[in-house]
């Protein structure tokens, strides 16, 4: 599955002007660098190798061009194939969260709420171009969802939720194609506006939106984490990931 990814553009044209590439790596650069040619420049394949060639010699000398000239080739020939991301953020209602909440079984509910969030997400992408469908490996669902199941009982455990017709699956070649059965595209009774920080953390958004008061929103990161005690005993306003970059002690509100 590839990484969930909001509003490309802006890292795009930073890319583009020779901005913020110590936070990409050099073939996340050519390859972001490539894609705004085809779809913002409308440059062809060749116009679009020719342009990569010039902006890393010009702006990334420390790379020798000949030896990244396959990564250059592939990622100039493959453009077409990604276009760039344009989702602002995916919708969850309170109807869509009350189905889940009333499998009451924790585990399964975040399955659920993984499934329905991904596939609102490619709902998105694509523009509605396709039907609400999440695709991804078996392992990688379990991963998101932070539920621990074995390898060989994960088919059985999908099993109930398939059976109560809350989820269809097909399965190809290793990829699982999910297609949550409950989904509300009304736009009304807006519960949860999923971005970029809560889909690095689905089962924790889900937790969160369960049980408010055992959870908060980073102040730093944006990210959901249980709610601790700082040494002095008073609430943590940042994960604890966060509290170990941190310089300066953040004022408690």
């Amino acid at each position: 599955m590839n990484k969930i990814k909001f509003n490309e553009l802006k890292d795009m044209e930073s890319i583009a002007n020779g901005e913020g590439l110590q936070d990409f790596s050099n073939t996340e650069i050519v390859k972001m660098l490539a894609r705004y040619n085809c779809f913002v420049r409308n440059l062809d394949y060749d116009a679009n190798r020719k342009n990569i060639k010039t902006f890393v010699d010009v702006v990334m000398p420390n790379v020798d061009i000949n030896e990244f000239a396959r990564v250059i080739n592939t990622a100039a020939k493959s453009a077409k194939k990604h276009p760039i991301v344009d989702v602002e953020e995916v919708i969850i209602t309170n109807n869509e969260l009350d189905i889940i909440s009333s499998v009451e079984d924790l585990k399964q509910e975040k399955i659920l709420f993984v499934i329905l969030a991904l596939a609102k997400y490619n709902y998105a992408l694509y523009n509605g171009k396709y039907d609400y469908t999440a695709y991804c490996k078996y392992s990688e669902l379990f991963k998101m969802a932070k539920v621990s199941v074995p390898s060989k009982d994960r088919p059985y455990f999908m099993q109930p939720i398939v059976q109560e017709g809350l989820v269809g699956i097909s399965n190809t070649s290793g990829t699982v194609a999910m297609k949550p059965l409950f989904v509300d595209d009304s736009g009304k009774n807006v519960a949860l506006r999923l971005g970029e920080a809560e889909f690095k953390s689905l089962a924790s958004t889900y937790c969160a939106w369960k049980h408010p008061s055992k959870w908060r929103k980073c102040r730093l990161c944006k990210m959901i984490f249980k709610k601790y005690k700082n040494d002095d005993g008073s609430n943590a306003q940042v994960c604890k990931c966060c509290k170990e970059k941190c310089d300066e002690p953040l004022i408690v509100i």
